[in-house]
């Protein structure tokens, strides 16, 4: 019989031949480590609802991250955020021991419990979310309507200055950051991710999707959420699938819908489909749509805003470009119930206009995943979205997967960091992390 001292032994090394990423923390001492987040958070603006819907997943995703046994076991990850749309001056830490204390509630001060949280990743690991894009058939009906509760794109209204004042001031305070996380408006999102590079930071958002962002103008930054060059292919595989050979495009014409619709316009071309016209619009519709009418177009793939989609299928009712004959695919990440929203100065009543929307296709993203595996976190999707909606309240964002992905993303980043560092520099840790150092910014 093996004596208690030998079982003890081989126990050891045989814990220690599987779990060799990270060194125990022989102090027993777990240290703090940052990173920055962005978000729109101020209510009255179109694209709050994003920052306040994620909120909570963040809050999710950093609890999950620091009671891991094996992920950043010697350290509690942390974040340091600002709104992106308010003209305040306060930077808050978010302590996730003290948010899971803190009472339910939505204001304007961190020690009132601001309900709040982040999220994650699916080209890296298994996680909440690897399915990104969905199909969703527009059947006005209520009882048939699918489209998700989400948030419509166009982030005009984002402050783009007070997103880079609040990345200076965290830059310029409180500890080091060792990544960026966000933002979810274009118009905040690139100014930093410009000025970012010049600090050798390493950046991920957790909703931006415009496709202007490619790894050869933005080299340090990477997102969670897909691009939306992304849903060319699944609207190709539409085409493939119902033999439609012959199409038409419609698009706004401005660099997040344009930019889209090149590379669509490109990959069918190199597929061999026939495009019968090619039509772009700025102030009006009419002239592009009767266009695409005179071209006998039936099958019509478009790239446009949740505004312009109305007034598209406003004057397609007018035009008769719908029903039997006709196929819209539209790319339209959109928020429930979009058509219902109608301005004074809209044309068509709303039964005209569910009447031509009857059928239309939409491309969306999925939410969570589907398939019921546990992710790296140890839950299923089902489970995180039990956790989500019981810390959520009344706030909702199409991104909150995404984001509680990304925080893991980021926490594995810091582990990897943490076990490549000692390969170049013996004596450091990722507490040691400078600004402005190639070597860090090489490793993340």
């Amino acid at each position: 019989m093996r004596s208690l001292y030998e079982i003890v032994m081989l126990f050891l090394l045989l814990h220690f031949k599987c779990c060799t990423t990270q060194k125990p923390n022989v102090n027993n001492r777990r240290h703090d480590v940052y990173i920055a987040g962005f978000f729109p958070f101020g209510r009255g603006v179109e694209n709050s609802d994003t920052g306040r819907g994620v909120m909570p997943s963040v809050k999710l995703a950093l609890d999950h991250v620091n009671e891991h046994g094996e992920v950043l076991r010697n350290y509690r990850l942390h974040m340091w955020w600002n709104d992106t749309m308010s003209s305040r001056d306060n930077n808050y830490y978010y302590y996730p021991e003290d948010l899971k204390s803190a009472p339910t509630c939505v204001n304007d001060n961190i020690e009132g419990g601001r309900e709040d949280s982040c999220g994650g990743f699916c080209l890296i690991f298994k996680s909440v979310l690897c399915h990104p894009i969905l199909f969703d058939v527009i059947s006005t009906s209520p009882s048939q309507n699918h489209i998700p509760n989400t948030l419509d794109n166009d982030c005009d209204q984002c402050n783009a200055a007070v997103g880079v004042k609040a990345f200076f001031d965290m830059m310029h305070s409180g500890p080091h950051k060792l990544m960026l996380f966000g933002a979810a408006c274009t118009h905040v999102t690139d100014p930093i991710a410009k000025a970012s590079k010049h600090w050798h930071l390493t950046q991920l958002s957790y909703a931006d999707t415009h496709p202007m962002f490619t790894k050869e103008n933005f080299p340090n930054f990477f997102r969670i959420v897909p691009s939306e060059n992304a849903f060319n292919s699944p609207r190709l595989s539409l085409l493939k699938q119902f033999n439609w050979t012959k199409v038409g495009t419609i698009y706004q014409n401005e660099p997040r819908y344009s930019l889209a619709h090149n590379r669509l316009v490109a990959d069918l071309d190199t597929l061999g489909y026939q495009v019968l016209e090619t039509q772009s619009f700025t102030n009006e519709v009419t002239t592009a749509l009767t266009k695409l009418k005179e071209k006998d177009t039936r099958i019509i793939l478009g790239n446009f805003n949740a505004k312009w989609a109305k007034e598209i299928f406003c004057e397609a009712y007018k035009l008769k470009m719908y029903g039997r004959k006709y196929q819209w695919i539209v790319m339209g990440t959109y928020t429930f119930e979009w058509w219902k929203q109608l301005s004074p100065d809209t044309n068509c009543t709303l039964e005209e206009l569910e009447e031509a929307l009857e059928q239309t296709i939409v491309t969306d993203l999925l939410p969570l995943s589907t398939n019921g595996e546990i992710t790296i976190s140890g839950i299923t999707a089902d489970e995180y979205s039990t956790e989500y909606d019981s810390r959520r309240g009344n706030e909702y964002s199409r991104f909150h997967g995404y984001t509680y992905d990304g925080i893991w993303a980021v926490a594995l980043a810091i582990q990897k960091v943490a076990h490549s560092i000692k390969f170049f520099r013996k004596d450091q840790t990722v507490t040691d992390f400078k600004y402005r150092d190639p070597l860090w910014e090489r490793l993340f």
